[in-house]
This record gives structure tokens, sequence and C-alpha cells, in this order.
């Protein structure tokens, strides 16, 4: 037996403290882990080396994800081990190296992974429309974290308006107010009416289009519109469950309730009680 192996097994029987072992045993990879696997906070006492040691810190944040803000500055450069170690903790990308903030593919990477905080991006990719683009093409609120200039920019943000990642609310004040914007907008996802000016929530052609595209549109819309009976057989004639956003009077409208039936037969529980005892109507 070594005497690496030995000290191992004093350590892991109890016969020696780490505090215990010489310099040059902390700084063993070996020891070091044995001694953090018996106690994780015998992780404060090994050398300084071993926390930009990839396999050694992996090991470490699987006993203990809080030691994250104890990555080495090496490894806080390494984009597979920072994405690993973000996936344990989110709080790692607090800790994140400075070079690997301006990484595109490691940002996107760590955003899907656990929404990377936009202030922990570098200031360049706040200002990148490929980047931005790239994350909404992913799923992801990309103008959330974006420059003013880039939320502010119509062509870039009309060019934007089909990404599965576009929300109205989060482009610049005055292009939520852009009719044509808005209609791009809430033609590909109704809900991002919430984010329109309310001049075009009282709009009849914003409305129908978020209408046609979702019943959440019905949420959104000025109230005067919310009775408006174009408006609402859009919804209806487009949407299963689209008549359980209709106020209970406008559910008593027979052009409305019938619509909504024929699009699905089971809108028949959600029309007005008076309807039901209308035999004409039945």
């Amino acid at each position: 037996m070594t005497y690496k192996e030995l000290l191992i097994q004093k350590l892991q029987n109890g016969q020696m403290a780490f505090r215990e072992v010489k310099d040059q045993y902390r700084a063993d990879k070996d020891v070091a882990l044995a001694a953090v696997k018996i106690n994780t906070l015998n992780f404060l006492m090994v050398d300084s080396d071993l926390k930009n040691d990839k396999e050694f810190m992996t090991e470490v944040l699987k006993l203990n994800k809080k030691f994250v803000m104890n990555i080495g500055p090496t490894l806080r450069n390494d984009k597979d081990f920072m994405l690993f170690a973000i996936g344990i903790n989110p709080a790692a990308e607090k800790y994140v190296g400075a070079a690997l903030k301006a990484d595109k593919d490691f940002a996107i990477a760590a955003y899907e992974k656990n929404h990377l905080s936009s202030d922990h991006f570098d200031e360049s990719l706040k200002s990148d429309e490929k980047f931005v683009l790239e994350s909404l093409r992913n799923g992801h609120d990309g103008f959330r974290f974006a420059s003013d200039e880039i939320k502010n920019n119509r062509a870039f943000v009309k060019r934007a308006t089909s990404e599965k990642g576009f929300w109205l609310e989060s482009v610049g004040e005055k292009l939520r107010g852009d009719k044509e914007i808005v209609l791009a907008a809430v033609k590909y996802y109704a809900a991002n009416l919430k984010g329109a000016s309310d001049e075009l929530k009282d709009d009849k052609d914003v409305a129908l289009a978020a209408a046609k595209a979702g019943s959440a549109a019905l949420s959104y819309v000025s109230d005067r519109l919310k009775t408006d009976k174009d408006v609402l057989l859009a919804a209806v004639s487009h949407e299963d469950e689209a008549l359980l956003g209709v106020s209970k009077k406008m559910r008593a409208d027979k052009d409305i309730a019938l619509t909504a039936i024929k699009f699905n037969a089971a809108n028949m529980r959600h029309v007005d009680n008076t309807l039901k005892s209308n035999k004409q109507f039945v």
C-alpha cells in the first residue's frame, strides 16, 4: 500500500482529519476528493490549483452545488464545464469568465439550459442582431435582454415577429404602437396583443387578426371590442375553447353560439342557459 492509499484510508476511517494532511497531499486530486466526499467542507482546505481541475471540480459540484462560487479562473472560461455548472446550479452564471460571456454559442446554450440572466451576458451580445435573432429562433425572448437600439430598430423587429420567441411586450414602446408591427405579431401569437398600445387594442383590424390567431386575444382587446360581434365571431370560429372567453351576455347571442357549436359541438355546454332552454335554438 502506498503512502497516499494509507492516507486516504486514514481519512475514511476517521483516524486523521484533512487539516492534518500535508500541503502536497492537499494538492493531490485523489486525496482531496476522498476528503471532500467524507465532508464537503474539506473542500475549503484543498489546494487552490485543484479548483481549476475540470475532473475534480465536476465531482465537487456533484457533491455540493454551492461551491460554484469557488470555481477557479481557468475553468470559468471553459465552455463545457460552465454549461455543466449552470445545469447543476443556475447561480454559476454569476461566475462565468469574461471571455465566455462574449461567446454567442455559449450564451445561447446557457440560456436554453437555465435562462441565463441578461445581467451576465457580455454587453456586445446585447447589441448583436444575429445573437438576438438566434435566441428568438430557439424560443427565448431575445428582446428582453437586447439593447435599446435593437428594441427600437423597426426593420429588425418587423423581421423578428414570426420567430417563436418573439414577445411584443419586450420591444420599444413606439413600435408597440406601430400597427404593421402589431398586426404581424398578433397574427403569429394572439397573446402578443397584451403588449400593444391601448390605441391598437381598440383597433378592430388588430383585434380581428388577434382573435383569428387565438382566444387569448379576448383578454387583451379594449372593453369596447370585447362585445364586438365580428371580433367574437372570429374568435369562436377559430378555436375550440374560445367561447369561454366571451362574456355571459354575448354567449346568449344566437349567431355567436351557433358559430362556436359548428366549430366544435362541445361548445354547447358553454352557451348561455337562455339559449339552452330555447327549443328553436336547440
